[in-house]
């Protein structure tokens, strides 16, 4: 964002309307965890703590 002033504004913007708004907020944080979910539900349920990180390599 180095040197993206526009980008920044917009994301204070962005930012700030969030933490103004519970309603847009909850919905923010619902579609986080809603992708999380969906990436821990691609690793297969017989991996370990100890395996490669399955998230990241793909």
């Amino acid at each position: 964002m180095a040197g993206k002033a526009e980008v920044i504004s917009e994301t204070q913007d962005f930012l700030k309307e969030l933490d103004e708004s519970p309603d847009l907020r909850a919905a923010a944080t619902l579609r986080s965890l809603s992708r999380i979910l969906s990436e821990l539900e691609r690793i297969p349920e017989t991996a370990a703590l100890g395996d490669p990180d399955l998230l990241w390599h793909r």
